[in-house]
């Protein structure tokens, strides 16, 4: 018996719960948080902030200000997908990197209304330990409170031990 995909398990759901929620909203399924966690073989390289803002400008272009979601940035010029980041640049990841996060779906500077798409937030420690946070874009202004929830959630299961300590931040940016 192979596992059921989410549109199945959507439909499924659709069945039982006639609330009518859309697909613009994300399906019945959308307003959940997925978290998944992988350990890679591959140790990641250290990156400065500088550095790191350099290579999502050129994958992703410029940033613009969002009118719709009050200190937030869009990189916007990438056509699969754009990057998305507050715009004071203190916010962090509980791996110690800047926070930019990932979404598909229309672009929020030339459609602010239009929140359908899925989101990623990636973390990353220098041990190769990743955590991957994936959620509706009509919760985007509520990312960090997703990330300490799946966070949180993820130190519950923690026996002995912890989140590696390390970043991959280079130590002459972590302070910016």
């Amino acid at each position: 018996m192979s596992a059921f995909t989410m549109d199945e398990i959507d439909a499924l759901f659709k069945e039982w719960d006639k609330t009518g929620r859309s697909r613009e909203t994300g399906g019945f399924l959308g307003d959940l948080l997925e978290i998944r966690i992988r350990d890679h073989k591959k140790k990641p390289v250290p990156i400065s902030a500088a550095e790191l803002e350099a290579v999502i400008v050129t994958r992703y272009g410029t940033p613009r200000k969002i009118e719709a979601i009050s200190n937030f940035q869009e990189y916007g010029e990438n056509p699969r997908e754009a990057a998305y980041r507050q715009i004071t640049g203190s916010a962090r990841f509980a791996d110690g990197m800047p926070a930019y996060i990932f979404c598909s779906g229309k672009k929020l500077v030339t459609s602010p209304v239009v929140l359908s798409g899925g989101c990623v937030a990636q973390l990353t420690w220098p041990n190769g330990f990743e955590i991957d946070l994936i959620f509706n874009r009509a919760d985007l202004p509520q990312w960090q409170k997703l990330h300490d929830s799946a966070i949180a959630l993820i130190q519950s299961f923690i026996v002995e031990g912890a989140f590696p300590k390390e970043t991959l931040l280079s130590a002459v940016n972590v302070r910016n």
